[in-house]
C-alpha cells in the first residue's frame, strides 16, 4: 500500500539538493550514507535538522563538518561568522528576551571557541544544565584541570535555545541557569543564560568568576 509523502515537494527538492551537495563535497561519505538509509544513524538526522534550521531562521546555507554522534548528547552546530547579536535577534524573533548589554560581542570578549571557522560541539541531553557542576563557581571549575571541565560558551547556549525552541515549541533551563564557562566578559565575569518563567522570557546575564548557587551551573561541552 502506497504511504503519502509529508512535507511539500519544494521542501524535499531543497533537502534532496542539499544532499547532494554533501556528497558531492565530501560531507557526507558512503558510510554515513549506507548507515543513513539503514536508519542506523542518529548523526545525518541531526545535520539535515541544522541545515533546515539555520536556512529557516537565519537563510543560512551551511556545510557542517565531519563530526560522530554521541549518544546521550546533543549537538550544536555553530556557523562560521555567526555573532551573538545575530543569534540573539533571531531570538527575539520567536520568544521574548532580555540581555544585559546593548552589545553583546563587544560585552563578551573572549571565547573558548569561536565562530572564525563553523563547528560542532556535544552537551547532555538536559533541559536543565549538568546537576553536577551545580554550586561550582567558574574560578573552581577553572583551576581543577584535571577534571578536563570545557563549558559551553554564551553563543552556543543561544544556538541551543533557539534550536530547541524551534525543534521542540519549548525551552531550557525552567528552572536553573546555565552559567557560560567558555565565555568571559571584558571585566573577567562570566556570562549566564536561561528561561526566566517569571518573566516568560529568555535572558542572557552575568555573575562574577567566583559566585556559585545551587541554581547556577555549567553545561560540559565535549567534541
Amino acid at each position: 500500500m502506497a504511504k503519502n509523502i509529508v512535507g511539500g515537494m519544494s521542501e524535499w527538492s531543497g533537502m534532496l539538493k542539499d544532499l547532494f551537495r554533501q556528497i558531492n563535497d565530501g560531507s557526507i561519505g558512503l558510510k554515513e550514507m549506507r548507515e543513513f538509509l539503514e536508519h542506523r544513524t542518529k548523526r545525518v538526522v541531526m545535520v539535515f535538522d541544522y541545515q533546515k534550521f539555520y536556512k529557516e531562521i537565519f537563510n543560512r546555507d551551511v556545510n557542517l563538518p565531519k563530526t560522530e554522534s554521541r549518544e546521550g548528547y546533543w549537538m550544536i552546530a555553530v556557523d562560521k561568522g555567526l555573532t551573538h547579536e545575530e543569534a540573539y535577534k533571531a531570538c527575539e524573533k520567536h520568544f521574548k528576551c532580555w540581555k544585559y548589554a546593548d552589545n553583546l560581542d563587544k560585552s563578551v570578549t573572549q571565547n573558548d571557541r569561536t565562530s572564525a571557522h563553523g563547528y560542532v560541539v556535544f552537551v547532555k541531553t538536559t533541559v536543565e544544565a549538568d546537576e553536577e557542576l551545580k554550586n561550582l563557581s567558574a574560578s573552581n571549575q577553572l583551576k581543577d584541570k584535571d577534571k578536563g571541565i570545557k563549558g559551553i560558551t554564551l553563543l552556543e547556549r543561544i544556538v541551543l535555545e533557539l534550536f530547541y525552541f524551534w525543534k521542540t515549541g519549548n525551552h531550557l533551563d525552567i528552572e536553573n541557569v546555565t552559567l557560560c564557562l567558555g565565555s568571559r566578559r571584558s571585566d573577567g565575569s562570566v556570562p549566564l543564560a536561561g528561561w526566566f518563567s517569571a518573566s516568560g522570557r529568555f535572558g542572557v546575564g552575568w555573575r562574577r568568576a567566583d559566585y556559585s548557587h545551587d541554581a547556577l551551573r555549567s553545561r560540559q561541552a565535549v567534541s
